[in-house]
């Protein structure tokens, strides 16, 4: 993701004497039965190298919880406010992790997979993604993604980030949907960095 690099380089050029997070150190944890076999699970975001967090699910039993995947740096972290990571209920058998950099920067993004339990594991089922430009506010945009079925939202504001404010005021959103090839995938594959293909489109 360019946007995604760029602020992650222009943070690590502009604030070289920050003190680098301690790994281990907890960042979020939400509970639920996703499973569905009545007994309380467990994911936990966790720093992990710098800039990077692990996901840790746990599976609940008659012992406790016990933990069963692990995704090494998969979720993005920064050091300041407005980019740390979360985790929200979504349903009784999914969850979402959030993640963003709004803390500084022309162009702010946000993003967010959608984690569901299907067929015996957890799968990344689904993607957002959406920037808004703080000098140009007709530049701006949001990528959707289903990963089930296919299916995905595109949404491009009126400018391209290179127009006058005045000059496109006037002018609608611009908004495309489809299928795309992408589909759901198990969360022990997650990388920092995804990006569905089709959101390109966005940042081009």
């Amino acid at each position: 993701m360019r946007l995604a690099l760029a602020t992650t380089l222009s943070l690590a050029l502009a604030l070289p004497l920050l003190a680098q997070e301690p790994t281990g150190r907890l960042i979020a944890a939400l509970s639920g039965d996703w499973n569905g076999d009545a007994q309380p699970d467990a994911v936990l975001l966790v720093q992990s190298a710098e800039g990077l967090a692990d996901v840790q699910v746990h599976l609940g039993g008659f012992r406790g919880l016990d933990p069963v995947l692990t995704v090494p740096g998969a979720i993005y972290v920064g050091p300041m406010g407005g980019q740390a990571p979360s985790l929200a209920a979504r349903d009784e058998t999914s969850f979402v992790i959030a993640f963003e950099q709004t803390g500084f920067g022309r162009t702010p993004w946000m993003a967010s997979l959608v984690i569901a339990y299907r067929g015996g594991g957890f799968v990344v089922a689904g993607y957002s993604y959406d920037f808004y430009d703080r000098l140009d506010l007709g530049h701006y945009g949001r990528c959707d993604v289903d990963l089930v079925s296919g299916s995905y939202a595109l949404m491009h504001g009126p400018s391209d980030g290179n127009a006058r404010d005045d000059a496109i005021s006037d002018a609608p959103d611009r908004h495309e949907t489809g299928q795309t090839d992408s589909r759901a995938f198990a969360l022990s594959d997650l990388r920092d960095g995804y990006f569905p293909t089709v959101c390109q489109a966005l940042l081009d």
